[in-house]
């Protein structure tokens, strides 16, 4: 399996979690830093915006800590939900989806965002979802809503902004579980192999309590593997009893903190290795990490997450830097994510694959190198291909084309291309 440019401790961590794939089920923990590449605010922002609407009651951190619970949910939500408008699922969302079309997969969600749900949304993946305030939720008759075996089973657990659900933010509001879902927990999440990434687990957090509360119980969470998963600069695990006793188990790597730690490349290698592996070389010709995608000089109004909802046609134009990382992750991201095939060609056979890949059959995925045959004097053999990349934004799919600006210039000779979008070949 491909793994991508980053540190040896979280390479080894990569490799070490795909032993997830052979279990029936997978858990996730999540928490604000897996959010955070779908367009959510982080804790800072959240804080800000509290405190610029109640600074009289929640005037500094220690105090929305501990004081929270003095101002209503109303105001909660009036406080924080603009903060929450804008967020698509990026690729770390989207895997999750394609994971659970053939695997059960159990979300502990400390998030009050909606991007598990809309991440199944796009890609057609059965989800229920349910907040830990949801008294009236019978979280057995819920699952059985999934199809047997796949599907996501959200529980959001301080709280969810779209049902506007009791949003919870200090530890007297956090550290209240209902033990109907305690025990719900302990039956479904708990005896399946574990992941919490984007978190904090520690100190006197609601969730050190409901792990460790698994841990003594006698279950089966002893016997399965755990990863936990943060980048330094805190105390993401703090001693707590209920990390030290997952530290110990059958995981080699299972406590990193590092700086490359990265919630969309977790995910996107564990889709990966969940579908086809014949374009995995395609990952390691890119040197690059997920979220790069999403940095590069995309048009405005366009991102990589929008691309991605339909198929997408990759152009690598630039013949003097070869394989070009940015093209190769594009491709291979899209392959994961959308299922499209991924198909190849260099110099004036690009016209040719493109011709024959322009009816608007499956979606396809395309890296052409070179589509201006390495210079070539001929203008009508550019013509043909420029006027087939035009053919291919009105089937429906997006052209992408990854080149140096001044190649695909002067390849153009200054022809508008509709729909084709310019990116670096290279960072």
């Amino acid at each position: 399996m491909p793994m991508p440019a980053g540190s040896k401790q979280w390479r080894d961590a990569l490799r070490d979690v795909q032993a997830v794939l052979d279990s029936e089920a997978l858990t996730l923990l999540i928490g604000a830093g897996a959010s955070l590449s779908s367009g959510a605010p982080t804790t800072d922002e959240v804080f800000r915006a509290i405190n610029a609407r109640y600074p009289a009651r929640l005037s500094d951190r220690e105090a929305l800590r501990l004081r929270s619970h003095t101002i209503t949910n109303s105001e909660k939500l009036n406080a924080i939900a603009p903060l929450f408008q804008k967020i698509v699922p990026f690729v770390g969302y989207r895997c999750l989806a394609v994971i659970a079309k053939s695997k059960r997969v159990y979300v502990l969600n400390l998030n009050w965002d909606s991007a598990v749900e809309d991440a199944c949304a796009i890609l057609g993946v059965s989800c229920v979802s349910a907040s830990a305030e949801d008294w009236r939720a019978e979280y057995g008759q819920l699952l059985k809503r999934l199809p047997p075996g796949k599907g996501v089973f959200c529980l959001h657990l301080h709280g969810w902004i779209r049902e506007k659900s009791a949003i919870k933010i200090g530890v007297l509001e956090t550290n209240a579980f209902p033990k109907k879902l305690i025990n719900f927990i302990k039956k479904t999440a708990v005896p399946h192999p574990f992941i919490a990434i984007g978190t904090t687990i520690a100190g006197d957090l609601d969730i050190v309590s409901l792990l460790r509360v698994g841990i003594h119980s006698g279950s089966d969470l002893d016997r399965m593997p755990a990863w936990l998963f943060a980048r330094p600069g805190f105390d993401a695990f703090g001693g707590s009893a209920a990390v030290e006793h997952l530290a110990s188990r059958t995981s080699t790597n299972n406590v990193v903190q590092d700086h490359d730690v990265d919630f969309d490349e977790l995910m996107l290698t564990l889709a990966a290795a969940s579908t086809s592996r014949h374009y995995a070389p395609l990952r390691d010709k890119a040197r690059l990490m997920v979220g790069d995608l999403d940095v590069l000089a995309w048009p405005k109004g366009q991102t990589f997450s929008s691309a991605l909802d339909a198929p997408i046609t990759i152009i690598a134009g630039d013949p003097y830097l070869g394989k070009t990382s940015t093209a190769h992750l594009l491709a291979y991201v899209a392959h994961v994510v959308t299922g499209s095939e991924v198909a190849h060609a260099e110099g004036q056979a690009c016209t040719q694959l493109l011709a024959s890949t322009s009816g608007g059959c499956s979606p396809m995925t395309l890296i052409l190198e070179d589509p201006f045959g390495q210079g070539a004097s001929d203008r009508r053999d550019d013509t043909a291909f420029l006027d087939l990349l035009e053919q291919v934004k009105i089937n429906g799919t997006r052209a992408i084309v990854t080149t140096r600006r001044s190649a695909w210039d002067a390849g153009t000779r200054g022809r508008e291309v509709a729909g084709a979008i310019v990116l670096p070949a290279d960072l």
